[in-house]
């Protein structure tokens, strides 16, 4: 016979099984307006993304006697998100010509802020219900005002086996909101 208790547990892991970090949708909206679902636009999906991080600034402060932290500002990081780089290159022309919007390649002019800040990346994790067989919906970050500011160096190599090449942008952003 078997233990109740494990039967017990296991029916709570069917039921709410852990989030698995490789299954999740993204979205990017560009400044002029174009929303790209990152999973079906660029026929590969993105391989990893790692949210930013959020905090205060302090001071510290002392009033006769010990000197206390507080808090007077939020501060935020920055997001990273990993591509596959596919054969024609669509996502790294998408975020180079983003990056082009923002600051003019010729005249290295800043472009006008009301344009700039209209970009936006929504990640939007999605969970297998195996009772009903269909994926639902689960937590979702949206950062506002992101921008990207930095794409690192594409590595390339001479390896006997088949492997893929990653693209990796870091994103600027102003704020952030998570929904479960």
């Amino acid at each position: 016979m078997a233990d109740p208790r494990i039967d017990s547990l296991v029916s709570r892991i069917i039921e709410n099984p852990p989030v698995k970090s490789h299954q999740f949708d993204a979205f990017i909206t560009i400044p002029n307006g174009t929303l790209y679902d990152v999973n079906t636009a660029f026929s590969l999906p993105v391989v990893s993304f790692s949210t930013g991080t959020r905090s205060l600034e302090i001071k510290e402060y002392a009033y006769y006697g010990v000197k206390r932290k507080i808090p007077y500002k939020r501060k935020y990081g920055n997001l990273a998100i990993t591509f596959k780089l596919a054969q024609d290159g669509k996502i790294q022309k998408v975020i180079e010509e983003w990056m082009d919007l923002l600051i003019n390649p010729v005249t290295d002019i800043l472009t006008e802020f009301q344009k700039m800040s209209t970009g936006r990346v929504t990640l939007q994790e999605r969970r297998f219900n195996n009772k009903a067989h269909n994926w639902l919906s689960g937590p979702r970050y949206e950062f506002f005002e992101a921008f990207p500011i930095e794409i690192l160096p594409i590595l390339f190599s001479n390896e006997e086996k088949n492997s893929t090449v990653n693209y990796e942008v870091i994103f600027a952003y102003k704020d952030y909101k998570f929904d479960n």
